[in-house]
């Protein structure tokens, strides 16, 4: 959140905070910053997944066999963990 709130300042656009169960559809040409993923911490954001890219699953991380992984056209992409720079 302090991340997109650096982004905008940055770039003096204005900012409307939004409740993540307030989505209809689509935010038009308004580029938007959605906090959380959409996996049910975020509506908004399982709401813009659909709308955009539309067949495109994601699995929860109690899937038992591909934990946050996503599926488009039948391939799956699991998640990796990157490990932090020491």
């Amino acid at each position: 959140m302090i991340e997109a709130a650096v982004v905008s300042h940055s770039l003096q656009c204005e900012v409307e905070v939004v409740r993540s169960d307030d989505f209809r559809g689509s935010n038009g040409d308004k580029p938007e910053f959605c906090i959380g993923g959409p996996l049910g911490s975020n509506v908004r954001s399982a709401g813009h997944v659909a709308h955009s890219l539309p067949g495109v699953t994601f699995h929860p991380y109690t899937h038992p066999e591909h934990p946050l992984a996503f599926e488009a056209g039948g391939t799956i992409h699991r998640w990796s963990a990157v490990p932090a720079a020491g």
